[in-house]
């Protein structure tokens, strides 16, 4: 009876022992992008535009997989967020800096994920910003303003017989947001990486900017299943910046 009493704790312990790693693997990684002093060269964005970089994924646990084992999913790989800048001498004239943002891995991909930034997260990139344009003024006499957020994202695409994408800019919690842009998908599993500004409204105080919802980045993943139909997966990426410090 001891023996069997020991082995049966001997488990316990085991298995509590394994339960912290299972639940490390599915913690997501959000770090600061590599910024020194030197945000890099400045991105110009147009306040309609959105940017499509399509590339193939490198998925080993898939080589050698038959298309008819490919089970069919569109999950957000990362997020990364970047403060939109705004010349308020030139409405129109918006870019953001590339290494000036928070970005965020996941391990267990699903079709919503967000990045949740704190004030002080938030606080620090504006304060990143605003330091990289006092010492890189490109004309004397303009003045800037944080006018919102970039929203990018890395959607993994899989299907065996894969038809296109539909997506869009949403704004944060207002607004209509941009129109659908499609991309045509060639590949049973690709990723897809999207990219588009999120705006404030107008005369948006920035000091009031760290308590919103950014709805971000919106799509659909449209495939034939073995029937024929044409089927649809949803997915989406935004920004929370209500998470408190």
């Amino acid at each position: 009876m001891k023996k069997v009493t020991s082995l049966f704790l001997i488990l316990i312990c085991c298995l509590s022992m394994s339960i912290p790693a299972f639940a490390a693997e599915d913690t997501p990684t959000i770090e600061r992008l590599p910024y020194n002093g030197d945000a890099g060269e400045r991105i110009a964005v147009d306040s309609g535009e959105v940017v499509i970089l399509e590339e193939p994924v490198l998925d080993s646990e898939n080589e050698g997989t038959e298309l008819y084992e490919i089970r069919p999913s569109a999950g957000i790989a990362e997020v990364i967020a970047y403060p939109l800048v705004e010349d308020i001498d030139d409405p129109d004239y918006k870019f953001y800096y590339p290494n000036i943002g928070m970005i965020i891995t996941f391990n267990s991909i699903s079709q919503y994920n967000d990045i949740n930034l704190t004030s002080a997260e938030v606080k620090g990139l504006y304060s990143d910003t605003f330091y990289t344009l006092a010492n890189n003024i490109p004309t004397e006499g303009h003045s800037y303003r944080i006018a919102g957020w970039i929203v990018e994202t890395l959607v993994q695409l899989r299907a065996e017989k894969p038809l296109y994408l539909d997506w869009r800019v949403q704004e944060p919690n207002f607004g209509d947001g941009t129109d659908y842009s499609r991309l045509n998908v060639t590949s049973s599993i690709i990723s897809a990486r999207l990219r588009g500004p999120c705006e404030f409204p107008a005369n948006t105080d920035v000091s009031t900017t760290t308590r919103f919802n950014i709805k971000g980045i919106y799509g659909l993943f449209y495939f034939k299943n073995p029937s024929g139909q044409t089927l649809g997966i949803p997915f989406g990426a935004g920004i929370s910046l209500n998470v408190d410090a």
